[in-house]
């Protein structure tokens, strides 16, 4: 998977409180977004304010939960793991090149902004294609 991004609010906000990123504290979930500005680290704080793409023809009508753990590492990191999510496609699927990450409940901001992934170009899907969000060992790693 492409290199992982975070927004500069996500540090503000874990520092604030508003993230407990464990399974029982946060529902991290993926949007998805076609837009270059969305994955600005210094632009977007909230998925409201992302351009989303249209989830119609695919699994993804309210976005995905990654069901989530965060553990401490013995470098004194926290590693945060995710299932991988797998979009399928009933139609065809708006383009899209962005994988957004965002905690779904966190209040302030309403859905805070993690971070994201590029994927380089834009993936198309036609009906029955699958595309595999694939988190590999661990999403992101807070240091």
């Amino acid at each position: 998977m492409a290199a992982f991004v975070k927004y500069n609010s996500f540090a503000v906000n874990l520092a604030a409180g508003n993230f407990t990123l464990t399974d029982a504290g946060s529902q991290i979930k993926v949007a998805l977004s076609n837009t270059a500005g969305d994955v600005v680290p210094a632009s977007h704080s909230a998925l409201g304010t992302i351009t989303q793409i249209s989830y119609a023809n695919c699994n993804l009508i309210a976005q995905q939960d990654t069901i989530n753990v965060g553990v401490e590492t013995p470098a004194g990191t926290w590693d945060v793991s995710g299932s991988d999510v797998i979009i399928t496609a009933t139609g065809a699927v708006a383009q899209f090149r962005y994988i957004i990450l965002y905690d779904e409940l966190t209040t302030t901001p309403v859905d805070a902004l993690i971070g994201s992934w590029d994927y380089g170009s834009g993936v198309d899907l036609a009906n029955g294609e699958t595309f595999t969000i694939n988190f590999g060992a661990s999403m992101f790693t807070v240091t």
